[in-house]
């Protein structure tokens, strides 16, 4: 790798830090958070705002900073790794089971089954070859927090059906799409007002039906060209559907009455 794509991957990973216009990044990502905890600034522990404040001031101390280096960046994501941990592990021990509760976790498994989606389709719909397949592989696994679990059940043995049938199929781990959806549709459920036919849940039965007719050997497949088109179309298929039931959900649902201004300001998170 020359010195200037070096530069250029460097630039991009920051980019992926910092900028927070960037949808996806991580800057973009504790802005929206910050500015959907204002809107319930009374329901929130000091807890709650004493991580997202530490996050906040790490992204603007690294911001400022005139060190350049993978250790900066490092840093920034243990850092915030540890952070997101925290408030994950607040929202599940410490909130009350209530409607809102029950959005919340909507919102989380839907942007899971997404990222697991799109990781799939990048790194797995394309043959490699030699050694190149297995660390991509386990790249995927790794990135999905199933590495030791696929290990402990298939060893060192690296076959895209086996992966697939762990992130995928099977509802037992935590991390799978199965289970993504599984734990949509009892939030679904849990909502007032349920009716098992709105178009969330529609689209989110879809979603299922299109994951229940799949045979995961058959994901092994490939075609002329190299590319695992089997597995291609579930994934784009899904991950699909799961925007719809976002976008559907969050114009039902979340979307403010007409000339109601919300009384947050500001996304920043002082601390």
């Amino acid at each position: 790798m020359t010195s200037s794509a070096s530069r250029a991957g460097y630039d991009y990973l920051m980019s992926l830090t910092l900028d927070p216009s960037l949808p996806g990044s991580l800057a973009f990502a504790i802005d929206r958070y910050g500015s959907a905890a204002r809107a319930v600034r009374d329901q929130l522990s000091q807890d709650t705002w004493m991580i997202l404040s530490a996050v906040d001031r790490a992204l603007a101390e690294i911001r400022g900073s005139e060190e350049d280096g993978e250790a900066v960046l490092s840093s920034m994501h243990s850092l915030t790794l540890a952070a997101l941990l925290s408030l994950n592990g607040i929202g599940s021990e410490s909130l009350v089971r209530d409607a809102g509760w029950y959005v919340m976790d909507i919102g989380k498994r839907i942007e899971r089954g997404l990222a697991l989606t799109a990781l799939m389709s990048a790194a797995l719909t394309q043959t490699f070859h030699g050694e190149t397949q297995q660390v991509v592989t386990e790249s995927v696994l790794r990135a999905a927090e199933s590495l030791v679990s696929y290990r402990r059940r298939h060893r060192d043995s690296v076959r895209v059906s086996a992966v697939a049938g762990l992130l995928l199929f099977d509802a037992s781990n935590p991390r799978s799409l199965a289970y993504q959806l599984d734990r949509l549709d009892e939030n679904f459920q849990a909502l007032p007002g349920a009716s098992g036919s709105s178009r969330p849940q529609r689209l989110l039965a879809d979603a299922q039906r299109m994951l229940r007719r799949v045979d995961p050997a058959d994901l092994e497949a490939t075609d002329a060209d190299g590319k695992r088109t089997e597995l291609a179309e579930l994934l784009e298929g899904v991950h699909l559907r799961l925007r719809k039931v976002s976008e559907s959900f969050e114009t039902t649902k979340l979307s403010l009455p007409a000339g109601i201004q919300p009384l947050w300001g500001s996304t920043r998170v002082v601390g």
